[in-house]
């Protein structure tokens, strides 16, 4: 395994790049910059993961997560906020969309559901930070509205790849998470489990995401510490992955 992993059906399309990063790529989290960790080290990380990827580090765009589902259209302008500090990415952001190329998205994660829209006929790229808050909350369907609004993206021509994150197996939820899934209408807490993917899925599917373009990467996150950072398989400790995607 190199220092990313790659959804082949979003590869197959030719027009972006794209990864999930490893544990191979460091022990430290790669883009967060969370407190007690040497953002030099950071920092260097993160480059080694954005050339495998082939986007420049310099350009990554972050937002300042806060499991919403805040959507910001971003381009040439925007490239590097979040990049070397997380004072300057986007405030209060959790899911990025753009048509420019060049342009690198990016988001943090450690059991949350990364989520990559590619736009074929724009075309345009997004991404979704789904956790279970995000996905109550609507991040997926704010993405492709917001994509829709901006760049005339129409679902029936997107491919939706779902990343590495925690699956059903691992992810026990209390009560008020199910309450929260069964309130809001969407599938998948059941018993005392939540499948994300299954709730991420269904949130295409309504917005009109052919079954067929919706891919789900199989890694559990919880399941495979060794390989990825969870927050549940860490018991809260530090640490983050990252997705990236840019239009070539």
């Amino acid at each position: 395994m190199g220092l990313t992993v790659r959804c082949r059906g979003l590869e197959e399309t030719g027009i972006v790049r794209h990864g999930f990063t490893t544990k191979q790529a460091g022990n430290m989290s790669l883009v967060s910059l969370l407190p007690g960790e040497t953002p030099d080290q950071v920092l260097s990380n993160r480059a080694l993961a954005a050339a495998e990827i082939g986007v420049d580090p310099r350009s990554l765009i972050f937002g300042q997560q806060v499991h919403g589902s805040n959507t910001e259209v971003v381009g040439p302008s925007d490239r590097g906020r979040g990049a070397t500090s997380a004072g300057d990415s986007i405030p209060r952001t959790d899911c990025l969309c753009t048509r420019h190329p060049d342009v690198p998205i990016a988001g943090l994660f450690a059991d949350c559901a990364p989520v990559l829209v590619v736009d074929l006929r724009t075309p345009a790229v997004g991404l979704a930070h789904a956790g279970w808050r995000g996905t109550v909350g609507g991040a997926l369907p704010s993405l492709l509205s917001t994509m829709a609004r901006a760049f005339d993206t129409a679902p029936g021509y997107c491919l939706v790849c779902i990343g590495p994150s925690i699956r059903k197996c691992c992810y026990r939820v209390g009560e008020d998470v199910t309450e929260a899934f069964r309130v809001a209408g969407i599938p998948g807490a059941g018993g005392e489990h939540l499948d994300l993917v299954e709730a991420v899925r269904d949130q295409a599917i309504r917005a009109g995401v052919p079954p067929g373009q919706i891919l789900a990467m199989p890694d559990c996150t919880s399941c495979s510490p060794g390989t990825f950072f969870s927050h549940r398989a860490s018991r809260g400790g530090p640490g983050r992955m990252a997705a990236v995607i840019a239009l070539v």
